[in-house]
């Protein structure tokens, strides 16, 4: 794995960093606590979406794929779930055992990809179920902010079923792909 400062200046790399900057006008305007608050907080949720929806596919077009987007692009998202998930879950109804169960999944990713890349040099990529519980998780926090009642409770049972899913596909992957750089090294 190797990182240069040159992929810092990757459009899409630069649209990853801008999902945590968007952090601030969604805060902004959450912590107004009212219905037009709320909405322009979710405007610049979709905002950050979509960049999460196009960096990917940017970097691809661009022939700039890069370690450093490997592991921004799930970072950025992970952040952004966290610090708006702490806002719902002290200003909305957002349960904490569901926020506590998001933290989990997700600390179980970063720590095992960190051991990942330091036993293989390797950066798993976010796959197809990773990429659809992302987009769960934004639904729920965007049906919670806006309160779509029942429907945020709906979303939020679906996102605990991918949760659990893609925890345990993202375990038993980073389990195969140690087992494999393992045999690398001793080869």
């Amino acid at each position: 794995m190797t990182i240069t400062l040159r992929e810092f200046f990757y459009i899409s790399n630069i649209l990853s960093f801008s999902r945590i900057v968007l952090l601030f006008p969604i805060y902004h305007f959450l912590s107004w606590h009212t219905t037009r608050g709320n909405y322009l907080a979710v405007v610049f949720m979709l905002l950050a979406a979509a960049t999460d929806n196009f960096d990917g596919r940017l970097a691809r077009r661009l022939k700039q794929t890069s370690d450093l987007g490997r592991i921004i692009d799930p970072l950025a998202d992970k952040i952004c779930v966290a610090v708006v998930g702490v806002i719902l879950v002290s200003t909305r109804d957002l349960p904490l055992w569901f926020f506590l169960a998001v933290i989990a999944r997700d600390l179980m990713i970063v720590i095992l990809g960190m051991f990942l890349v330091l036993r293989t040099r390797q950066v798993m990529e976010s796959d197809m179920l990773g990429k659809v519980t992302v987009t769960a998780l934004a639904t729920v926090i965007i049906t919670f902010t806006i309160d779509i009642s029942p429907l945020k409770w709906y979303f939020l049972w679906c996102s605990v079923i991918l949760l659990l899913a893609s925890a345990v596909n993202y375990f038993v992957k980073m389990v195969h792909l140690l087992r494999k750089g393992t045999e690398y090294s001793k080869a």
